[in-house]
């Protein structure tokens, strides 16, 4: 069977690059909404890394669009929900990310 042509120029997602993107970048927000000092040089990797990924599409692609490439005006409740996706791609058990001050 041929493969229709909107899908014979689609990559092949890593999975487990994927996931360990998703960890890195969920651990370095994670040490920065836990009032730690997590290294900006750490977060431009990080960064690299989600731009370098092929394109991911659904909800976990946007929210590492987002992250990679914030809009002007990202609220706190729009970048937790962004990363409570890409937190949940990770596969590490946690506890919901929270900005301080911001308790549920």
């Amino acid at each position: 069977m041929e493969p229709s042509p909107d899908r014979r120029d689609a990559e092949v997602i890593d999975l487990g690059r994927l996931r360990a993107v998703c960890c890195r970048v969920a651990a370095w927000y994670e040490e920065l909404l836990a009032g730690g000092a997590p290294s900006i040089v750490t977060l431009d990797r990080v960064l690299a890394e989600i731009r370098a990924l092929p394109a991911v599409g659904g909800e976990l692609g946007q929210a590492l669009r987002v992250l990679a490439d914030p809009p002007p005006r990202l609220c706190d409740t729009e970048l937790l929900e962004h990363l409570c996706r890409v937190r949940a791609a990770s596969g590490v058990p946690a506890g919901q990310l929270q900005l301080p001050g911001f308790e549920s």
